[in-house]
């Protein structure tokens, strides 16, 4: 069940892009992380949720490219404008980026960092077209968590939420 949902996922991005100096800083955060993660000995609690069906499970030996692969394979144009703007109070810092164009793929990304250190990425996408709109949230908690929020509404059907969620543990 865990690869249908991957390739589930996958279909909220577009092309993977593949050299590390092009990807955007935020992915390049994810690519070092998943280089880390491969030195530690972690199990991954992951959760996926269709509807009203849950299935869990206890992954011993993380395939980590595989795992964080949807949030590489996220399509950000090089040439995509963001609005940016920050909103601080003591230690926690909160960098919100804002597509200038409504109707790109990526629409949005937030940054949460505490003491200067990042603790969450979220990446909102959107992908509409006359049969279908799609709106999936990725969050990434470096060396900690991610979870992946998908909404789908084609227009002859109702609404479908897919709800991917993961844990690391240390063994």
């Amino acid at each position: 069940m865990l690869i249908p949902l991957f390739l589930l996922a996958f279909s909220c991005q577009g092309k993977k892009q593949v050299l590390n100096e092009d990807l955007p800083f935020w992915k390049r955060i994810i690519v070092q992380d998943i280089d880390s993660l491969k030195q530690t000995q972690y199990e991954v609690d992951h959760n996926t949720q269709i509807a009203e069906s849950v299935e869990n499970e206890l992954i011993s030996d993380p395939d980590w490219d595989q795992l964080l692969s949807p949030f590489l394979g996220i399509d950000q144009k090089a040439n995509d404008s963001f609005l940016s703007s920050t909103d601080s109070s003591g230690d926690i810092a909160i960098e919100n980026l804002t597509n200038l164009d409504s109707n790109a793929f990526v629409q949005s990304i937030r940054i949460i960092r505490n003491k200067g250190r990042i603790n969450v990425i979220e990446v909102n996408t959107l992908k509409n077209t006359f049969l279908n709109k799609r709106v999936c949230l990725y969050s990434y908690q470096p060396q900690k968590a991610f979870g992946i929020n998908v909404r789908e509404k084609y227009f002859w059907a109702e609404e479908k939420i897919i709800s991917i969620n993961a844990m690391f543990i240390k063994k």
